[in-house]
């Protein structure tokens, strides 16, 4: 279990809250209202660009996420071709100066629930599959699939609480069997409990699972 502090970690490039609007330029007065468009603020979609691209745009790539619950019915994926790099991380963060009670979190509870060894896409919570990717100081709940998975290199874990997905609450996955990933990732003072996989009678309910290579 964890209940350390919530530092922040890089400058806050786009804001996130939950009285904000895409159309917004996401400063911390004018934000933004998802992090799928925040993601792409940071981290601008290159159209044809290739596994392994590292994020094109600004050189800073955090994204502050202000106090609130944030419904959720699509899986934000960061995606092999937007990385991160050592010296450049991508970070979603709560805001600085947030407690534990304040984390933002990300309500999944809505997805439909669906039958045993059924796995379409967007059905689940956060999916890291880009490299050098900071998640901190948030909540996830209630995914239809796993809370959050890591399938990515040198991804980093910090200071997060996942409950009531129907799945692992936090999985560290190799994801393609022909591209082995989810190396060297980090977990750290992190919380996970509750999970129930009700579609596969509890089958697979973990707390923390490592299937990484």
């Amino acid at each position: 279990g964890g209940n350390g502090g919530s530092g922040s970690t890089g400058e806050c490039r786009v804001w996130l809250a939950t009285d904000g609007d895409d159309s917004n330029s996401g400063t911390e007065s004018a934000p933004v209202r998802t992090l799928l468009h925040a993601y792409d603020l940071v981290c601008p979609m290159v159209q044809g660009a290739p596994n392994g691209a590292e994020c094109s745009g600004p050189a800073a790539r955090s994204v502050c996420i202000k106090s609130g619950t944030y419904t959720m019915t699509e899986r934000p994926e960061f995606r092999t071709t937007r990385m991160g790099t050592a010296n450049n991380r991508i970070i979603v963060q709560g805001a600085p100066g947030l407690t534990l009670a304040q984390r933002p979190v990300f309500d999944f509870s809505t997805q439909p629930r669906l039958d045993c060894g059924e796995n379409p896409d967007n059905i689940g919570g956060f999916t890291v599959n880009a490299h050098y990717v900071t998640v901190k100081n948030l909540v996830v709940r209630g995914a239809n699939d796993s809370c959050i998975e890591l399938q990515g290199i040198e991804g980093l874990l910090e200071n997060v609480l996942t409950y009531e997905c129907a799945d692992t609450g936090i999985a560290i996955s190799s994801g393609d069997p022909f591209t082995p990933q989810a190396r060297n990732n980090v977990v750290g003072n992190c919380d996970s409990h509750s999970h129930g996989d009700s579609q596969c009678d509890g089958e697979n309910a973990d707390g923390l699972a490592d299937r990484g290579r």
